[in-house]
């Protein structure tokens, strides 16, 4: 039986598995079509994937206002940039909002400048934080997010620099602290991130808050987030009112 990667069902649309630039273009063609009886909400089970069309497609769940609900899991650049634009964002009982990763880690542009430099890894593979470039770039997600020039030049240092600011104006528009990606990989938590035994981590609702992500809804009860498997685990992150840098 075919699993579809999206799938529209009255007015909520579901996007599961990994995140492409299909991903993007199907989702776009389905508000497009359905102007009559709107799509309202987004239903999200997704591992991740690509970073261009994951920050395409929360700038459409943005700009609609639409509702997110995550079933079992959203992680990786589905929770940076899907999960967290959505007007309000439902989670079930068990579901898992991950995060290991973006532009703000303190690696990353070490990884992004061996990556050109050394073509040890094709781009558009994914590293062990889930981050994904993809060369080329898909022309009309280049297009409707403005980024058509990004990799006309090569120098590591202005691609990273032109990467971050796209996720630091992406992270400014909805009102969130782009720190949310990374604070579980720093201060008390580094060693837990470095040990390389979790596969990432997730915080609890008054740290959503500190991060300035507003309107979670649980439904169902008390939310008790799946924590994992002996292959897939993952670890709580706690954020203070005044988490720092």
């Amino acid at each position: 039986m075919l699993t579809l990667s999206w799938q529209v069902l009255g007015r909520e649309y579901s996007i599961r598995g990994e995140i492409s630039d299909e991903t993007y273009l199907n989702f776009k063609k389905a508000l497009a079509e359905n102007t009559t009886d709107p799509i309202t909400r987004v239903y999200l089970n997704s591992s991740g994937g690509a970073f261009f069309p994951a920050i395409a497609i929360g700038r459409l769940i943005q700009t609609h206002q639409l509702d997110v609900e995550v079933g079992r899991y959203c992680a990786s650049s589905c929770a940076n940039y899907l999960f967290l634009a959505g007007k309000t964002k439902y989670l079930n009982r068990r579901s898992l909002v991950v995060f290991h990763g973006g532009m703000q880690q303190d690696n990353m542009f070490q990884q992004l400048d061996h990556l050109i430099r050394y073509r040890q890894n094709p781009l558009g593979e994914k590293d062990y934080e889930g981050v994904v470039f993809n060369k080329p770039i898909n022309r009309e997600i280049a297009l409707d997010i403005g980024i058509e020039d990004l990799f006309k030049q090569r120098d590591p240092a202005s691609i990273y620099r032109d990467l971050k600011w796209i996720e630091d104006s992406y992270f400014l528009s909805l009102g969130i602290d782009p720190l949310i990606t990374v604070y579980g990989q720093r201060g008390n938590y580094y060693a837990l991130y470095h040990s390389k035994r979790f596969k990432g981590f997730y915080y609890d609702l008054a740290s959503f808050k500190a991060f300035g992500v507003q309107n979670v809804k649980v439904k169902g009860g008390k939310w008790r987030p799946w924590r994992g498997d002996k292959y897939n685990k993952f670890y709580p992150v706690t954020v203070n009112t005044q988490h720092e840098d």
